[in-house]
């Protein structure tokens, strides 16, 4: 549930495990703004879908349009305003619970804390992984190499900064850190120095993050 956002959105694997072909989305030219920390993205597509709470006895039923999203999340969707106002839903988020009407009597939807801080845990997981990879390309545009450093050393780079990151996130206070490129490994313990402006930049990179745990 985002009481924020103005779209339901559907993630991509959630509609792929629906087994619903991806020929039923319809195609919208509007990229959806915010969706990931302050940046756009554009929609695989929108599609129409029932949506039912409650049980045989009493429930409730209505069609909902989501715009479905072509990357990882820790939720199969997330219901927005539009959910809110169809169903006439009141959340209350302090104790999880959702409340609507029912034909029959009010139908209350819930979850557990520990499930709602895991989803939340790895979807900030995840979207912090998209920005630093983001951030990544930002930062190798910005300097041109002198002499083209090898793939893997630039990966380990990369990996290692979006490690760091997401460590720091998650509250790490201390890491030990396994690599696989030599020159990686010996430029961060400074047993070699940087020849390159762009292994410079990630190197420094590197030794900003150092100094948060």
């Amino acid at each position: 549930m985002d009481g924020g956002s103005g779209l339901n959105i559907l993630y991509v694997d959630t509609l792929d495990t629906m087994h619903i072909p991806w020929s039923e989305l319809r195609l919208v030219s509007s990229p959806i703004h915010s969706m990931i920390l302050g940046m756009q993205s554009y929609p695989l597509g929108q599609i129409d879908l029932p949506i039912t709470f409650g049980d045989h006895a009493n429930f409730y039923l209505e069609v909902l349009t989501f715009e479905v999203v072509d990357f990882l999340g820790s939720y199969h969707a997330i219901l927005g305003r539009p959910y809110y106002a169809k169903f006439m839903m009141i959340p209350n988020y302090t104790y999880l619970k959702l409340k609507m009407p029912g034909p029959n009597d009010i139908i209350i939807v819930g979850s557990t804390f520990s499930h709602a801080y895991t989803c939340h845990r790895e979807h900030y997981r995840l979207a912090t992984a998209i920005i630093n990879s983001i951030e990544l390309l930002e930062l190798r545009n910005s300097v041109t190499p002198v002499v083209l450093d090898s793939s893997n050393n630039v990966a380990e780079y990369e990996d290692l900064i979006n490690g760091l990151c997401i460590a720091i996130e998650l509250g790490a206070t201390w890491l030990h850190v396994h690599g696989d490129s030599e020159l990686v490994i010996d430029q961060v313990m400074k047993e070699s120095s940087c020849k390159s402006p762009l292994m410079a930049a990630y190197y420094q990179e590197v030794r900003k993050l150092e100094d948060k745990f």
